[in-house]
């Protein structure tokens, strides 16, 4: 029997939780089978969970559901469904993961950037060690754009850098634990701003509003999807 695979990530032994990647990435509560020729008899008859950490409706809930339709098939699961936990702009979820019953039969949608530099700061409330997940595979990688409101002032960086001078940037994000709150950051160091980052934004969906209702000097950046 030929060994079940999905993408670059192929499925064998492993003692930890098994994450699959993006800059998200999947990952395994997996005990799994002795081989890889086994893979596909261990799953068979089986639903797998593919855990996403934020709400339904946000970009990594796309990415899940894309994963979903396809991928139970290829392990010769019964089903593969997904399961939205939200909380601390990924860490709940990832905490949870990370100390699971290894069954094999558990996925989480990673953000990576978000989860590394969460555990390497220090950030309150990190329960895992990124290196002893399994990880399986790579969704996506995508580059970043800086959005703002039709209406606002500001059309490039140094309109950003301007209104640094004089007070805070506004910008929007899900949590602390977010890719987005990391690479906001990044990019307020790199342009020498100030930034205000507001988080508590249960999806990305949910800051589009927020500029929209006269954020004129506020900021959101989002992943360019290809």
């Amino acid at each position: 029997m030929k060994a079940c695979h999905f993408g670059d990530g192929r499925i064998g032994r492993t003692t930890g939780a098994l994450a699959f990647g993006l800059a998200v990435t999947l990952s395994f509560a997996c005990a799994a089978p002795a081989s890889a020729q086994d893979a596909c008899s261990f799953f068979a008859d089986k639903t797998v969970e593919l855990i996403v950490p934020f709400n339904a409706g946000g970009g990594y809930d796309v990415y899940g559901r894309l994963v979903a339709k396809h991928m139970g098939k290829e392990l010769g699961a019964n089903a593969m469904i997904v399961v939205n936990r939200p909380g601390a702009g990924g860490l709940l979820a990832t905490n949870q993961t990370f100390h699971a019953q290894p069954d094999g039969l558990l996925v989480q949608l990673v953000p990576i950037s978000g989860i590394v530099a969460a555990e390497l700061g220090g950030a309150e409330g990190v329960l895992f060690k990124s290196r002893e997940f399994s990880w399986i595979g790579r969704v996506s990688s995508e580059p970043d754009a800086v959005v703002v409101a039709p209406e606002s002032e500001i059309t490039s960086l140094e309109d950003v850098q301007k209104i640094g001078a004089t007070r805070k940037v506004r910008i929007g994000s899900t949590g602390l634990g977010s890719p987005q709150y990391i690479s906001i950051k990044l990019l307020a160091d790199f342009i020498q701003t100030d930034s205000d980052v507001v988080t508590g934004f249960s999806t990305a969906a949910e800051i589009f509003p927020s500029l929209v209702r006269g954020g004129s000097r506020s900021v959101r950046l989002v992943p360019q999807r290809r």
